[in-house]
């Protein structure tokens, strides 16, 4: 092991200093999903990315005690507002990209269009979805890197981000 490995991964070991549960909703796909895991108090909080076919809300609950369990994160009911901003909106499964071909209505704290990637961590790397759309600011800020799914294994996440814009009425 390489010297600049040990210290990436101590780096990483001091930023996951938190317990936390993500409570994963997608409204559309009918998918509820706990996860728990380590983290950074930045997560702590409610973040959503939208297309045309699905609202996915990430609600994190945090505690800073050794192996202690959060409160459970609420869900919201999914009834955000429209909140005047739109945003290019695609979907593609097993695909590292897709081509936005219609725009969507943001909803509540959604105030930046994204591009969001997800491949598996193998060599070579599968793509397992893309899709572009209207996302929260604590979205945009947190969740570029690796995740760990149960059904999927562990996988490549990349989102970027803009500003939407005001939707003319």
């Amino acid at each position: 092991m390489m010297q600049s490995d040990i210290i990436n991964g101590l780096e990483t070991a001091l930023l996951l200093t938190l317990c936390v549960d993500d409570v994963v909703r997608a409204y559309g796909l009918t998918t509820y999903t706990v996860v728990r895991g380590c983290g950074q108090s930045s997560e702590c909080n409610r973040k959503s990315l939208s297309n045309q076919f699905m609202t996915v809300e990430i609600n994190t609950a945090c505690c800073k005690a050794d192996k202690c369990a959060p409160v459970a994160p609420i869900v919201s009911s999914g009834n955000a507002n429209k909140n005047g901003l739109i945003c290019p909106s695609c979907f593609s499964l097993t695909s590292s990209t897709c081509v936005p071909d219609t725009e969507i209505q943001c909803m509540g704290q959604e105030t930046r269009c994204s591009t969001y990637s997800m491949s598996t961590t193998t060599n070579p790397p599968n793509p397992v979805l893309s899709m572009a759309g209207c996302a929260t600011e604590n979205m945009c800020s947190n969740y570029t890197g690796t995740a760990t799914s149960s059904g999927i294994g562990q996988m490549n996440i990349s989102i970027k981000c803009s500003n939407a814009k005001v939707s003319p009425s």
